[in-house]
């Protein structure tokens, strides 16, 4: 506080005037840098709040973007599966038709014309999607796995075709048969 010099009848009313005058315009000082601060502080929020708004904004569309991806993920998923399921079907019933002729052919021991197996086996393949002629390609070695579901089907496809007539000619000496019917004709 300050000290004010002492008069006949009080303190020097200038020296008061003008202390007065000072602090009023220390006040109107502090009320100025006292509305910058709340101005600032009012900016401030409106920057937090617009950056929540703004991340919300962003996660929202970020779990929007996911669950679309997610469904066509799933979507692609199932019709992989399907196309899977369906080439399982189809390797299925080849084989089960393939096996049909080996066992009528081969354990009856009635084989009068290699020619009608051939046909025979023609008409499956036929069924199946095989062109006349066409023979399904034997398995590769590959270095790199394989992706495509189709791909991998049809080589499980070739190793089962492959492993059932090895066991055929293990169990009943295809060579021999075909010898044997070769020489019959001639």
């Amino acid at each position: 506080m300050k000290d004010f010099t002492i008069v006949r009848k009080g303190f020097d009313t200038t020296e008061v005037d003008s202390y007065i005058v000072d602090l009023e315009n220390t006040l109107e000082k502090k009320e100025k840098e006292l509305q910058e601060y709340r101005s600032k502080e009012s900016a401030i929020n409106r920057s937090v709040i617009d950056a929540q708004i703004m991340a919300d904004s962003i996660l929202a569309k970020a779990k929007e973007d996911a669950a679309h991806i997610r469904a066509d993920v799933t979507a692609e998923l199932g019709e992989l599966r399907k196309e899977a399921m369906t080439l399982r079907t189809n390797l299925t019933q080849f084989q089960e038709s393939y096996n049909r002729l080996l066992r009528r052919y081969l354990y009856t021991g009635h084989c009068e014309d290699m020619t009608q197996i051939f046909d025979r086996l023609e008409k499956v393949m036929g069924e199946l999607g095989y062109k006349e002629g066409e023979v399904p390609p034997l398995p590769e070695v590959q270095s790199e796995p394989q992706e495509d579901a189709s791909d991998r089907v049809l080589s499980e496809t070739q190793k089962l075709n492959l492993h059932a007539i090895k066991e055929a000619d293990e169990k009943y000496n295809l060579d021999e048969i075909s010898n044997a019917l070769i020489d019959s004709k001639l």
